[in-house]
C-alpha cells in the first residue's frame, strides 16, 4: 500500500495538477453559478460534484454570514447602571445589570471634598438635589453622607465608587464617567482602580476632555502595563471632537449624543469614519428623558457602532439576539 501513492514524480505533479483544477472548478463555480445552472429551464446536472460544490457553497455563505454576525455585535452599556429599570447609579442598578448580562454599565463620579470617589449624577457644577436641600458635592465630606440630611430626592443615599466595584468585579466592565472637572478626580479614580486589579475592566470618559492628558500621564506614571481607554463625550449641539494625533490613543472612544446623529447626519458620519481611521472606536448615549430608542438600533447597527449606553437595556438586548444571535 505504501508505493501505491505517490510512488513517483509524476504522479506527485499528477496529484498536483488535479487539486489545482478542482480549486479553479470550485472558485469559477462561485463565482459565476449562473454558468453552471444556465436558464431555469434547464436541468443541473445531478452529480456527486455538484452536490459536493453545492455543499460547500452552503458552508462559505455560513460562515460568512456567522462573521457578518460578529460584525454586527454591539455592546451593551446600562445608562447609570440599568437605566430605567432601576434607580439610577444605585447598587441595585449595578446588580440588575449583571443579572441582565450587559457588557458594561456607566456610572457617573464625583469626588467628595476629602477627595473620596462617590457614585451620583449631580447637576450643573456638582451641585446634588437631596431631599430638602441642594449642596454640592464637593463641599461635603463622605463621612457625612451618612447623615439623613444626605439622602436624595429618590430616597437612595450616596454611594462610593469603591462598593459600586466590588460589587462588578469579574462581572461586568464599567465605563466611569467623570462628572468632576477636577484633575484630582483621574488621580484618586485610577489609584482605587489599581488597588482592586480591576484595570483591565474599566475605562474613564468625561465631557472634560483635558482629563485624557492627565489620564494617560498618571499611566505612565503608575508604569501600568494595560492601558486605559478614554471617552470623549460629545453634546448634541457644536461637539468639541478631539485632536486624533495628539489627544487619542487606539482603543478610544467618541461618546456622541444619538440627538447629534439626528441633527447633523452628515457631520456626524464624517467624524464617526475620522475616528475610526484612528482607531478610535464609537459609542452612542440616550439621554435619560429619550424616547423610542429602539427606532435607532436598526441604523446604528448598519453603522457598525461599538458600544449603545441604553436607557431600555431589555429592548436592545432583543434586537441584539434577533438580529446577531447574541444575548
Amino acid at each position: 500500500m505504501a508505493n501505491f501513492f505517490l510512488s513517483t514524480p509524476f504522479e506527485m505533479k499528477y496529484l498536483i495538477f488535479i487539486v489545482a483544477a478542482f480549486q479553479l472548478l470550485f472558485i469559477l463555480y462561485i463565482e459565476n453559478k449562473n454558468l453552471f445552472q444556465g436558464p431555469s429551464s434547464v436541468e443541473i446536472p445531478n452529480t456527486p460534484l455538484f452536490d459536493f460544490l453545492q455543499e460547500q457553497e452552503s458552508l462559505i455563505l455560513l460562515t460568512k454570514n456567522e462573521t457578518l454576525k460578529e460584525s454586527l455585535t454591539m455592546r451593551v452599556e446600562g445608562h447609570r447602571g440599568a437605566g430605567h429599570l432601576e434607580t439610577e447609579n444605585t447598587l441595585r442598578a449595578f446588580r440588575r445589570a449583571i443579572e441582565l448580562g450587559l457588557d458594561g454599565v456607566e456610572v457617573d463620579v464625583w469626588l467628595t471634598k476629602d477627595k473620596v470617589p462617590v457614585v451620583v449624577h449631580g447637576l450643573f457644577g456638582g451641585n446634588v438635589e437631596f431631599k430638602n436641600h441642594k449642596e454640592k458635592i464637593t463641599q461635603i465630606d463622605f463621612k457625612a453622607l451618612a447623615k439623613s440630611k444626605y439622602t436624595l430626592k429618590n430616597g437612595e443615599k450616596i454611594q462610593s465608587l469603591a462598593k459600586v466595584l466590588d460589587i462588578c468585579k469579574g462581572k461586568i466592565d464599567l465605563n466611569i464617567e467623570m462628572k468632576d472637572p477636577n484633575q484630582a478626580v483621574i488621580e484618586q479614580v485610577l489609584s482605587l482602580v489599581k488597588s482592586k486589579t480591576m484595570i483591565n475592566q474599566v475605562s474613564f470618559s468625561s465631557f472634560h476632555h483635558s482629563l485624557r492628558k492627565k489620564l494617560s500621564q498618571e499611566v505612565s506614571k503608575r508604569k501600568l502595563h494595560s492601558p486605559v481607554n478614554f471617552g470623549f463625550l460629545m453634546h448634541s449641539f457644536k461637539p468639541v471632537f478631539p485632536n486624533y494625533l495628539e489627544d487619542t490613543i487606539p482603543g478610544d472612544f467618541l461618546v456622541i449624543d444619538i440627538r447629534y446623529l439626528k441633527k447633523y447626519r452628515d457631520e456626524c458620519l464624517a467624524e464617526i469614519e475620522r475616528a475610526r481611521q484612528h482607531s478610535v472606536k464609537v459609542k452612542f448615549w440616550f439621554p435619560m428623558k429619550h424616547s423610542n430608542e429602539d427606532s435607532y438600533y436598526e441604523d446604528l447597527m448598519s453603522l457598525e457602532v461599538d458600544t449603545i449606553i441604553t436607557n431600555t437595556p431589555l429592548d436592545v438586548i432583543a434586537f441584539r439576539q434577533k438580529n446577531t444571535g447574541r444575548v
